[in-house]
């Protein structure tokens, strides 16, 4: 098993599909849907065009009666953004909101497989570099965690 299977994995485990569904969890799934895409991977190769497991965990939770997904956050993942000097490493000065063609390509993604399961779940625009202390949250990411106050219940 990879690193990369376990979005999916963790939402098979969370709740199996045939099981009794006695409460409804909400959930916020935070991703990167490369999905094979042409770009330089954060380890310097090529990204795996079988890379489809964050899509397939999307996908498992829109149509499992255990989920209610509240929203989608698409980060920079296995595909790192422009500039590579700066784009994967906020202290060497790369900042978490930079504009990134990658992230722009996979939000096209994700709103198409929301769209194609009939989900109005919002998609935020999250990271483009790894993450800071140092750093404010990129917008998107700082709407899902407000999206997230405002909810009764909390969110898985």
């Amino acid at each position: 098993m990879t690193r990369s299977m376990l979005p999916a994995l963790a939402l098979a485990l969370a709740c199996p599909s045939g099981s009794a569904v006695a409460e409804t969890k909400k959930i916020l799934i935070c991703t990167d849907l490369s999905m094979g895409m042409s770009c330089v991977n954060v380890f310097g190769g090529e990204a795996e065009p079988a890379d489809v497991d964050d899509a397939w965990a999307i996908a498992f939770a829109l149509t499992n009666p255990a989920f209610e997904v509240v929203g989608v956050v698409v980060s920079f993942g296995n595909c790192v953004c422009e500039p590579m000097e700066t784009g994967c490493d906020p202290a060497k000065g790369g900042p978490q909101d930079l504009p990134c063609a990658t992230i722009d390509e996979q939000m096209v993604i994700g709103r198409w497989l929301l769209d194609a399961y009939g989900s109005d779940a919002p998609l935020y625009r999250g990271a483009s570099s790894r993450f800071s202390a140092d750093l404010a949250a990129p917008a998107g990411t700082s709407d899902a965690i407000e999206m997230i106050r405002g909810l009764e219940g909390g969110v898985t």
